[in-house]
């Protein structure tokens, strides 16, 4: 380097050094020979110098005088071209010329020494003074140029040493010469001195400070150099340059840090720059913000600022001076950096679309690894999937494997990155055996058992085993049957105990009890692990192999350490293997209890119990379970049903309620609570579940329901109804033809023509109705008859009773009634009596009652009543029983027509002795009846009836066999 630098500076100065061995003419330097002429002139007779000096060295007269000749004709008024061409006339004899051309040029600058230093000397040399014996300057002159020009510098620095000569042009004049001879031939120590004698003389010019400056660096002298340039006019980009290198090259990092603190130079192109650039790396270590901080001007200064800044940056973190080095950057370099920026600063997407430019480079598909990890690390997960999919199947990537893991990762995490048009990509199947297998991993990932089986090829395609108990992880909740399949052939490729193992569980949940039995059966016994063969023993206990069940727990308890005091799933399949009275599975189910309490074996326990016939153990194993599991709805009701069986109705609506929280919408709850609070005489609880069981059937039938649905919602809402009612009036009214039509059941034997009785009923306090009774009501009536003289309308002989109606049983119709009956008039025929009465109807089957049909047009009923009451006053007894049969047409909605025939048996017990009498007689006839006031809950409350009926008695103890009667009944 320094060699180098010594030959630019030689050849800088080699003009120069060339016109040191002329005539004294060429006393004066051509660095300030030329300070005359323009930059550009200078460049035009620079060449014709150039070729003037080398001809003069060669003694070439015409050729040496021609150049001069020719750059003074480019330069007519300069001083410097007259003494070019003064000192080649003057050296090849042509003294007149020459001072011809000096005469002239000092009529165009009277002032310059030069010009009278150059007619001195010419003098001196035409008047032929001996100047060996004379020192004046004109001598000391010519000596010193005659010394240059035999080459004895050191002579000519010799007469310099005279204080009055060196101070006259013509020293200075010698002077120059000798430093541009010096540095000619290789003398830097020489030149530096004239340089410093010209400083200290005040005559250095710009040039020469150049000069001197270069020759500084040539000695290694940077200090003074570094001197001579804060002086100023020494601040070029080269000048700046080389001190700088030369400073890096001793070593002297702190004055170089020092020295580039200072503005950087005007660069003359982007080698200097980068020069410049190098420089501030070498003291990056002590001054690390020059480099940071400095501000390239040229494109390549900016690519090598930022090679060696942003690595720095980037690993300290200063994402803000790392982003705006970039942005001095062209757009399409640097893109892994920018990247990097982009994911620091969370703009994801910018990054993405780095991360695709660097791919998309040729030779950039080995940056998807990097790529879609810092982008998973960072976050940007959806992006990190883009990334992935568009370089899907990553065919220009040698090892695949780690993206297609990465893009499994996605898959699992943000299976909504993958849209339809990605699971289509997904979906064709992929030659490559490397990249099928991570195609497949994909699909596992996304939990799409459709898109793993397509990738696979169908059922029936040919994949690894890997890839059929990935489709069984997939299949294996939704669709044990598939997942089945799907591990036979992991274990028909694979064929290992894990495979079997894994084909024995899944053909257990699939309820495929001979192919798990055949694949345990199948392993041998040291590769069944201890869960393997509890495993097996619940298969062959399900499959109803209990023999084979106890091999496999024997199997098991003969392993040391397997059967241990924690192992409560032991003794709970020792339990299930044993008879199902066994008193075995009782030990083995409690051991387990304490072990491990846990409400699956307080059922179990419970169910051996019942099977023994131990139910007050077995409730009590059940309430256990239940304090362990207070929400299981399904043990509740089990519960429920427990209570009920031992006729506990209070603690099973308790359980029953309990269930129905858990399960609002079980109808059987909800009408096994409605049942049982109307057992137990709670007419509002049973009321609002006949409602909610309404509700219901509502909710899960359609519109068109069938006639058995229609009469079971009816009977709900009959229920309801029922259930909701307090008060009852009923009122018949009887008008015959004949006297002997209706029996009078006031004074038995005595026939009335026509008769009424309007009855009003009053349901008593619930407190009298259990779950065996139907309860106790109060009630009073008025009857009459229409009297012995035969009058139309039932107004003779008008009573009142008042008594009680109670239902000993709530599953039949029967009623006993006990009645006071008085006169509500004076009549001679009447008197006040006791009744005590029983009664019963039935209609042997709910189809054949009299309700009406909400979905049918015609239907039959019947019914059978019996009747037997007996007065305490009169002592007389009377009995009833009446069968009758009848068929409603429906006429519109709440009305029929209803034909019907009956057969009537009645029998008085006179008083006194007086004989039995007996009335034995048939009838038919036809009604209209209507059916009203019904609600959504309630069926129609009231009924109003009107018919014509026709009687004949075979016997009778009435005078009248044949009758026709007008019937009118209504009930509210």
């Amino acid at each position: 380097m320094r060699r180098t630098l010594c030959i630019a500076v030689l050849l800088t100065l080699a003009a120069g050094g060339a016109q040191a061995q002329q005539t004294p003419a060429a006393s004066a330097s051509t660095s300030t020979r030329y300070d005359d002429v323009s930059a550009y002139r200078r460049f035009l007779i620079y060449p014709h110098q150039q070729r003037a000096h080398e001809a003069m060295q060669r003694g070439d007269a015409a050729r040496a005088m021609s150049e001069f000749e020719q750059a003074r004709g480019l330069a007519p008024r300069s001083v410097g071209t007259a003494l070019d061409l003064a000192t080649a006339y003057q050296r090849f004899g042509e003294a007149q010329r020459a001072r011809g051309v000096l005469v002239e040029q000092l009529l165009a600058t009277p002032a310059d020494p030069r010009l009278l230093a150059a007619l001195q000397a010419l003098d001196l040399a035409t008047a032929k003074v001996d100047c060996a014996r004379h020192d004046s300057p004109v001598c000391r002159a010519q000596r010193g140029f005659e010394a240059l020009r035999s080459g004895e510098l050191q002579r000519a620095e010799h007469e310099l040493e005279d204080e009055t000569f060196a101070n006259a042009p013509e020293g200075l004049s010698l002077r120059r010469s000798l430093a541009q001879r010096a540095i000619h031939v290789g003398d830097m120590p020489l030149a530096a001195r004239q340089f410093e004698a010209l400083e200290r003389q005040g005559a250095l010019s710009r040039a020469e400070g150049e000069q001197w400056f270069n020759v500084l660096l040539v000695l290694d002298r940077p200090q003074r150099a570094q001197a001579l340039q804060e002086r100023g006019g020494l601040d070029a980009a080269a000048q700046r340059l080389a001190l700088a290198q030369l400073l890096a090259r001793r070593g002297d990092w702190n004055v170089l840090a020092g020295y580039l603190r200072s503005s950087p130079p005007r660069f003359e192109d982007e080698t200097q720059e980068k020069a410049w650039i190098y420089l501030l790396q070498r003291v990056v270590r002590l001054q690390p913000s020059l480099l940071r901080e400095y501000r390239p001007r040229t494109p390549a200064g900016r690519r090598l600022h930022a090679g060696l800044v942003l690595p720095q940056a980037m690993h300290d973190a200063q994402w803000p001076l790392a982003e705006s080095l970039l942005q001095r950057l062209p757009q399409n370099g640097f893109r892994e950096q920018r990247f990097e920026v982009a994911l620091q600063r969370a703009r994801h997407d910018e990054a993405l679309m780095h991360a695709r430019a660097t791919r998309d480079a040729p030779g950039g598909a080995a940056s998807l690894d990097v790529s879609s990890y810092r982008l998973l690390e960072a976050g940007a997960e959806a992006q990190a999937a883009t990334l992935l999919m568009e370089s899907y199947p990553f065919a220009g990537t040698a090892d695949p494997d780690p993206l297609f893991a990465r893009l499994a990762v996605l898959a699992a995490s943000h299976p909504e990155a993958f849209g339809v048009s990605e699971r289509v990509r997904l979906r064709t199947p992929l030659q490559d055996a490397q990249r099928h297998a991570g195609q497949l991993r994909v699909w596992v990932a996304l939990h799409d058992c459709e898109g793993l089986r397509a990738a696979m090829g169908g059922l029936d395609g040919e994949a690894p085993a890997m890839a059929w108990r990935a489709l069984a992880d997939c299949y294996r909740a939704t669709q044990p049957g598939l997942a089945q399949h799907a591990y036979a052939q992991a274990h028909r490729l694979q064929g290992d105990a894990d495979s079997a193992r894994a084909l024995a569980y899944q053909a257990f949940a699939a309820q495929d009890m001979a192919t798990a039995m055949s694949v345990w059966r199948a392993l041998p016994p040291e590769q069944l692990r201890d869960e393997d063969l509890l495993a097996a023993a619940t298969t062959a206990l399900e499959a109803g192999h209990r023999e084979e069940a106890r091999t496999w727990l024997q199997a098991y308890a003969a392993r040391e350490g397997a059967v241990d005091a924690v192992n409560d799933r032991y003794w709970w399949l020792v339990a299930r293997a044993e008879p199902e009275t066994s008193s075995v599975a009782v030990d083995a189910l409690r051991k387990a209890i304490a072990i491990r309490p846990d409400a699956a074996y307080y059922v179990a326990l419970a169910d051996v119990q019942e099977r023994r016939g131990e139910d007050e153990a077995a409730l009590r194993a059940l309430l256990q379970a239940q304090a362990m599991t207070p929400q299981d709805a399904v043990l509740a009701r089990r519960i429920g049903y427990a209570h009920l069986q031992r006729g506990a109705v209070g603690p099973a609506i308790e359980q029953f309620e309990r269930a129905r929280a858990s399960m609002p919408g079980d109808d059987t709850l909800i009408r096994q609570l409605m049942y049982l609070n109307q057992a137990r005489g709670d007419r509002m609880a049973a009321r609002h579940y006949a409602a909610l069981a309404i509700d219901r059937f509502d909710a899960e039938q359609s519109d068109a329901q069938d006639i058995a649905q229609s009469q079971q919602r009816f009977a709900l809402r009959r229920l309801h109804e029922d259930l909701g009612r307090r008060w009852s009036v009923d009122a018949d009214l009887i008008l015959g033809d004949t006297t002997s039509s209706a029996a009078n059941p006031i004074a038995p034997g005595v026939s009335y023509r026509s008769y009424f009785q309007a009855e009003a009923q009053y349901r008593l306090d619930d407190a009298w109705r259990n779950e065996r009774a139907g309860g106790l009501s109060a009630y009073a009536r008025v009857f009459a008859g229409s009297g012995r003289s035969g009058d139309v309308w039932p107004t003779h002989a008008p009573m009142l009773g008042v008594g009680l109606h109670w239902k000993p049983w709530r599953a039949h119709n029967a009623v006993l009634s006990l009645e006071q009956q008085a006169p509500l008039d004076n009549h001679p025929d009447t008197r006040g009596d006791t009744m005590a009465r029983f009664s019963y109807s039935t209609a042997f089957r709910d189809r054949y009652n009299q309700d009406w049909r909400p979905a049918t047009r015609w239907w039959a009923t019947q019914n059978l009543y019996l009747d037997l009451a007996h007065y305490l006053r009169s002592s007389q007894t009377a009995v009833t029983a009446d069968y009758r049969v009848s068929l409603h047409r429906r006429l519109a909605a709440g009305q029929t027509l209803e034909p019907y025939a009956h057969a009537q048996f009645n029998g008085l017990d006179r008083a006194h002795g007086a004989g039995f009498g007996r009335d034995v007689r048939v009838g038919v006839g036809v009604r209209w009846n209507v059916w009203y006031g019904e609600s959504r809950y309630d069926a129609y409350r009231h009924r109003f009836s009107i018919g014509v009926e026709v009687q004949h008695a075979f016997t009778s103890y009435l005078p009248e066999r044949n009758a026709v009667y007008l019937t009118v009944g209504k009930h509210w």
